[in-house]
């Protein structure tokens, strides 16, 4: 008898087939969920404020400017100086200042520049203009030009520095762009001052309406011979009289005084002289290195009795002449004579 079969074996199935793999969450997600940052603006990058120009920079941008002006409120806003009190024909220069600091600002109602004269009354106050800059040895932040208050003398003169008149000694200088000056005072305590390059004013005739002169008309008088001389003695800078008023001058149609008042408009300043003939004057007029009786002012005593300034109101005053010119024309050429022989 045959025996019966075994059923087949029941066949296992496939793990793969029995549990499904889970899809990566990663994959998953992606697609479901939106960026948290999708359409949102991106914060702004910090710029960093540029630093504050140097100091010397603000000067020199404030310098020869109205006490009012940006410029200027910008310099004593960096270095947090007080406004400068206002100069006057009393005070001709006022200053504010900080020792701790090491600096020194000065104004003044008169800048010896052709820009700034005469001076201009605004009512009852002058205007008034930043003149000068001063950084002592207290001043711990640079100097103009690179300087420095260890520097000596020689250095200086290396630098194209010059000796001045300044006061009643000398100080070294340096002319620089922008109608600016820099002195370097090392006689006592070291002081740089960064300044308006202003001429040496020799003579100057304010107009009336300043207020800043007598009313006398002839008071002055004897500078305006001074002047006529100058212009006729090429003591004057060659291109400085036009060829109509030289001629007027030559051929005495003009007074002295006409003269000074017209074609020199009032002043006679170092920027009209030959530059060898400014030594000259700063002798001869002012009275610098100079000795007592070589005096323009006890010379035009001398010839005409007293200077028209000294004059009471009941006395005669020379006049504005060509014969009072005459009187006193020698005694000018005869200084400039003396002084031309000094130099050799």
């Amino acid at each position: 008898m045959a025996k019966p079969s075994k059923p087949a074996p029941k066949s296992k199935p496939k793990a793969a087939a029995a549990k499904a793999k889970p899809a990566p969450k990663a994959a998953a997600s992606k697609a479901a969920t939106p960026s948290k940052t999708a359409g949102a603006p991106k914060p702004a990058k910090r710029v960093k404020a540029p630093p504050p120009p140097p100091i010397v920079t603000l000067a020199r941008a404030a310098l020869g400017q109205r006490v009012d002006a940006p410029q200027v409120r910008s310099l004593l806003g960096a270095v947090r100086l007080g406004p400068l009190p206002g100069s006057t024909p009393n005070s001709a220069v006022a200053h504010v200042q900080d020792e701790t600091l090491g600096l020194e600002l000065a104004a003044t109602f008169f800048l010896r520049t052709r820009t700034h004269f005469p001076p201009k009354r605004e009512g009852p106050r002058w205007a008034n203009w930043l003149s000068q800059v001063t950084f002592t040895e207290g001043w711990k932040g640079a100097l103009p030009e690179a300087l420095s208050f260890a520097l000596k003398e020689k250095a200086l003169a290396a630098q194209g520095f010059v000796q001045v008149p300044r006061g009643r000694g000398l100080v070294w200088a340096k002319k620089l762009d922008g109608g600016l000056m820099l002195h370097a005072d090392w006689r006592d305590e070291k002081r740089v001052s960064l300044r308006v390059d202003e001429e040496v004013d020799f003579i100057t005739r304010f107009p009336l309406d300043t207020g800043l002169r007598d009313g006398r008309h002839l008071v002055g008088v004897e500078d305006a011979f001074l002047a006529a001389w100058a212009g006729l003695s090429g003591v004057l800078r060659a291109d400085r009289l036009s060829n109509d008023a030289l001629t007027a001058l030559r051929d005495r149609r003009v007074s002295p005084l006409g003269f000074l008042e017209g074609p020199l408009g009032g002043v006679l300043w170092s920027g009209d002289l030959e530059p060898a003939k400014v030594d000259f004057f700063q002798k001869y007029y002012r009275g610098v290195g100079a000795a007592d009786d070589f005096r323009f002012g006890k010379d035009a005593a001398a010839v005409f009795g007293k200077l028209n300034q000294h004059r009471a109101q009941t006395e005669a005053l020379t006049a504005d002449s060509w014969a009072a010119y005459d009187a006193l024309a020698p005694k000018l050429t005869q200084r400039l004579t003396e002084w031309n022989r000094a130099r050799l």
